[in-house]
């Protein structure tokens, strides 16, 4: 579980669903409208809160690893990723400054000095805020939709990355053009889902805890 926020630093995104599931293909004048409208739902967003439920699927492990947590971020660069459940351990983004937190240890380290980490910053933050055009660079996009939900599966380009993750899928609520759930799916084939729940929209936060 910190290994995945270390190297990825977080948020966002849905189980991947094919077309035999419902989904196809999203294109055309649809698609047009659903880039726009997130892209304008997206700038709209200053502040957003909610909790979190992550599951683990490993293959070395019969049982799936469940956790529980909240997440808070501040347009334009400041979040909060905190697991309350099984364990404490706090993710903190405050413009280049990367800080991880347990009750036992505190870490802090400038995202400007690492490439990298500079690009995962950038992806995480604009999965959190549905900015997902501005990833287009970094990323291989396939959308797909069933009507109610949009899954946006997303093959990183950078070589680095892509020894890390496979594939990262968005999943979209269709109509509030908010994200649902996040799954992140690993070159070994072993996926994080992590479903977003409680979503706050622009409500008044404490900048401490980004501190």
């Amino acid at each position: 579980m910190k290994r995945l926020l270390l190297i990825l630093s977080f948020v966002f995104f849905a189980t991947h669903l094919s077309a035999q599931n419902g989904f196809s293909k999203l294109e055309g004048q649809q698609l047009n409208d659903f880039q726009r409208n997130l892209m304008e739902s997206s700038e709209k967003i200053n502040t957003l809160a909610c909790s979190f439920v992550q599951t683990q699927n490993l293959s070395l492990l019969a049982e799936e690893i469940k956790s529980t947590g909240t997440m808070t971020y501040k347009n334009p660069s400041l979040l909060n990723w905190s697991y309350t459940s099984p364990s404490s351990f706090v993710f903190l983004v405050n413009g280049n400054n990367i800080t991880t937190k347990t009750d036992q240890s505190k870490t802090t380290i400038d995202s400007g000095s690492s490439p990298m980490m500079q690009e995962l910053c950038k992806i995480m933050v604009a999965g959190l805020k549905g900015d997902t055009k501005s990833l287009e660079g970094s990323f291989t996009t396939k959308y797909l939709t069933n009507g109610k939900q949009v899954n946006i599966e997303m093959s990183p380009k950078n070589k680095a990355i892509s020894k890390l993750f496979k594939q990262i899928t968005v999943t979209f609520n269709a109509k509030s053009y908010l994200v649902e759930t996040i799954t992140l799916t690993e070159a070994s084939g072993d996926n994080t889902i992590i479903n977003i729940k409680d979503v706050k929209l622009n409500a008044p936060v404490d900048e401490s805890i980004f501190n």
